[in-house]
């Protein structure tokens, strides 16, 4: 007998296609004391959630009702890199090098969304109202993983760095306002083709760099997208 849909994900959750787990996470509580804001952030493909904690120590120092959650992609072998290990919010099954969209696994990406949805859940009921005082966010792969849930998780709003959405998701609006940064010269998501993948944001604001952001104070640029909020 074929197995069936639901099948399918519990197998590959039973076999651990990761060697860690999202779940694993840094937080960084409200320096204030006061709790009124929730943002979890994303990092990007073949980082770790630890890179992005300076810039979020100083967006803490800025927003000091803010409490900002940090969670860690699995470990997965990415089938369009022949198997090579890397961080990754979901495996990627085709590798255009920027020249187009690349594909994304469904059965990877369907159990990160699964497990995003129990932390983001878990962190919005510390919230006195819920999911309407939390942020989601992302940067690059990040983002388009932050941006998927934003489709079906009604939040305060999504903030992301030079990501756009998944066509695989573009069947499903988003549920809250979108604040993009993007990057004048980005190459991995160049406009030739995410132009479209764009069009939902609520505002973007442009810094002249390329993907990478080596140019730009990632702290300072996200500030004012959430100071929005």
């Amino acid at each position: 007998m074929a197995v069936g849909y639901v099948g399918l994900v519990r197998r590959e959750a039973s076999r651990g296609r990761g060697r860690t787990s999202s779940t694993e996470r840094i937080v960084l509580h409200p320096r204030s004391g006061r709790h009124e804001a929730t943002c979890v952030f994303l990092h990007g493909f073949s980082m770790r959630a630890s890179e992005l904690l300076d810039d979020f120590s100083r967006l803490g120092q800025q927003l000091p009702t803010w409490r900002f959650v940090l969670p860690q992609a699995p470990e997965l072998a990415i089938t369009a890199h022949d198997g090579r290990l890397a961080c990754s919010w979901f495996d990627y099954l085709s590798d255009h090098e920027g020249a187009q969209e690349d594909t994304a696994d469904f059965f990877s990406l369907r159990l990160r969304k699964a497990e995003l949805q129990k932390l983001v859940a878990a962190e919005a009921a510390l919230l006195a109202e819920g999911l309407a005082r939390l942020v989601l966010g992302g940067l690059s792969q990040g983002g388009q993983m932050a941006l998927h849930l934003a489709s079906q998780l009604r939040c305060r709003a999504v903030v992301t760095a030079v990501s756009c959405r998944l066509s695989a998701s573009l069947s499903k609006p988003l549920l809250c306002p979108w604040h993009a940064l993007v990057a004048s010269r980005d190459e991995t998501f160049p406009p030739t083709w995410t132009k479209p993948l764009m069009a939902g944001a609520t505002t973007t604001t442009a810094v002249d760099d390329d993907h990478w952001l080596d140019q730009t104070d990632l702290a300072a640029s996200l500030l004012p997208l959430f100071q929005k909020l």
